[in-house]
């Protein structure tokens, strides 16, 4: 490795080590981070340690120095606070639409925004009255794709499972093919919905995301006209 792109290693394992160990109420010495670096292969010096912080700061990151016995530096500032990262964390807890472990690995993700001393305050499981948890992983997906489709002015297809007689998510084991103009997304009951103009009856059909299938965005282009461009959920 070149003497240039050790410098450029260096720096970001600074950055690295600050944002994953450091908070507003612990840092790390220069012994701390010149040890760890020396971990991991990488040979350095307080002057150039120095330097590199002074880089991150003008970067923008809020690299502080506490005056302690040692000096320690730390990252003080993070994108969220630890507040917003607890209802973050509730609101991903109470979601009906995301299964087990979709939950799971978001709250996990949210967990890697807080410093390590704020980690163990994310663990924090939320009792919801009836919620019925999502089985089928395939919400999430299917909301990014209508967005896309949406984006993109594309028509969708998709299978779409009829539901059951008790209603709700479970399905009655049948599905139909589709293939619509999708117009708007909505959040309603516990689960999303997707609006389509259904060109052949010239009508708009609206769709529990929860039973859609196999969605794909199509090659044909979504149809336009005024009464599309003035739907309302509410209307």
């Amino acid at each position: 490795m070149t003497a240039n792109s050790q410098a450029k290693l260096k720096l970001l394992r600074i950055m690295q080590m600050l944002q994953d160990e450091t908070d507003a109420t612990q840092g790390l010495s220069m012994s701390d981070i010149i040890q760890r670096l020396n971990e991991q292969g990488i040979q350095a010096e307080r002057k150039s340690v120095y330097r590199d912080l002074d880089l991150l700061r003008q970067f923008g990151l809020d690299v502080r120095t506490f005056q302690r016995n040692p000096v320690q530096y730390a990252i003080v500032k993070r994108s969220f606070s630890l507040p917003e990262l607890k209802i973050l964390v509730d609101t991903v807890q109470a979601c009906p639409f995301v299964t087990q472990r979709q939950a799971d690995a978001l709250v996990r993700t949210i967990r890697e925004m807080a410093s390590p001393s704020q980690r163990s305050q994310l663990a924090r499981p939320v009792h919801v009255s009836n919620r019925v948890r999502q089985k089928s992983e395939s919400v999430l997906g299917n909301v990014d794709l209508a967005h896309r489709a949406l984006a993109a002015k594309s028509q969708v297809t998709f299978d779409y499972a009829a539901p059951s007689p008790e209603g709700g998510a479970e399905t009655a084991g049948e599905s139909t093919s589709h293939t619509h103009t999708p117009v708007a997304i909505a959040y309603a009951e516990g689960t999303y919905h997707l609006a389509c103009w259904n060109e052949a009856d010239e009508r708009f059909d609206t769709f529990r995301m929860d039973r859609m299938e196999n969605l794909e965005i199509s090659e044909r282009p979504a149809v336009r006209s005024d009464a599309i461009r003035s739907f309302s959920f509410d209307s």
